[in-house]
């Protein structure tokens, strides 16, 4: 687990897909938001 934690590839792969996950978020709250308006 260690080692994999420390692997560029793993750390750049997580990164993204929370950037991701996060953008996602984001963007639904952002139309709820604008549709209750």
């Amino acid at each position: 687990m260690v080692g994999l934690a420390g692997s560029p590839k793993v750390i750049t792969g997580v990164f993204i897909s929370l950037a991701g996950i996060y953008w996602a978020f984001k963007d639904f709250n952002f139309i709820d938001f604008k549709r209750s308006i």
